[in-house]
C-alpha cells in the first residue's frame, strides 16, 4: 500500500512538471533558454522518480514471494491434526530415516486411565459410556467412552485398568487434567 501511495504521488508530480515545462516551452522567446531546460530537468527526473517507485514495488514483490518460499521451504506439512509439542530437529538440521521430527498432539480427543478395583471386574465393556468429572477449573463432566479394559488384574494390587476416551473438540481441557470416575458400588 505504500508504494502504491509513492507511485501515485510520484505520477502527479511528473503531470505538475510536465505542465510547467510545456507552458515554459509555449512562452517561447519571452523565456531563457535555461528556464526552460530547468523544466524539462525537472520533468524528466519526475520520470524517473516514478520508474524507480515502480521497481522498488517490483523489488517488493519479489522480496515478498522470497520470504514466502522460504517460510514455506521451512514448513512442516502433517496428515495429523493437532498442536506441536516439540520441536526436535530444526530447518537445517540433518534427520535420519524414520527420525522424530517434531512431537504432534491432538487434544480435540483425551484418554483417560483408570484403576477400578478386581471386584468390578466384568462389569465394564468396551463401548460403555460413562459420566467422569473432569478436574478442570470449574470441574466439568463430559460422558466418557471405555475403548480399553485389560483382561489382567494385578495381583499385587488387586486393580486391573480401563482407558476411556471423552470429546474435548471445543479443546478447553488441557491433556494431563485429572479426573475422576465413580465406579458402580463405590
Amino acid at each position: 500500500a505504500g508504494s502504491d501511495v509513492t507511485i501515485e504521488a510520484a505520477k502527479n508530480q511528473v503531470t505538475e512538471t510536465h505542465s510547467a515545462y510545456k507552458r515554459v516551452e509555449a512562452m517561447g522567446n519571452n523565456v531563457s533558454e535555461s528556464e526552460v531546460l530547468d523544466k524539462k530537468l525537472a520533468y524528466e527526473q519526475a520520470l524517473l522518480s516514478v520508474q524507480e517507485a515502480l521497481e522498488k514495488q517490483q523489488e517488493d514483490k519479489i522480496k515478498l514471494a522470497t520470504a514466502q518460499a522460504i517460510l514455506d521451504r521451512m514448513t512442516i506439512r502433517s496428515p495429523l491434526n493437532g498442536s506441536v509439542l516439540h520441536i526436535a530437529k530444526h530447518a537445517g538440521e540433518a534427520v535420519l530415516v524414520d527420525a522424530t521430527v517434531a512431537t504432534i498432539v491432538r487434544t480435540s480427543r483425551l484418554n483417560v486411565v483408570f484403576f477400578p478395583p478386581a471386584r468390578i471386574f466384568g462389569k465394564i465393556k468396551v463401548g460403555d459410556k460413562l459420566p467422569i468429572l473432569i478436574r478442570s477449573v470449574p470441574p466439568v463432566t463430559r460422558e466418557a467412552t471405555v475403548i480399553t479394559v485389560d483382561p489382567i488384574i494385578n495381583p499385587a494390587s488387586q486393580l486391573f485398568r480401563v482407558k476411556m476416551q471423552f470429546n474435548n473438540q471445543k479443546e478447553t481441557i488441557a491433556a494431563g487434567t485429572a479426573a475422576i470416575w465413580k465406579w458402580p458400588g463405590r
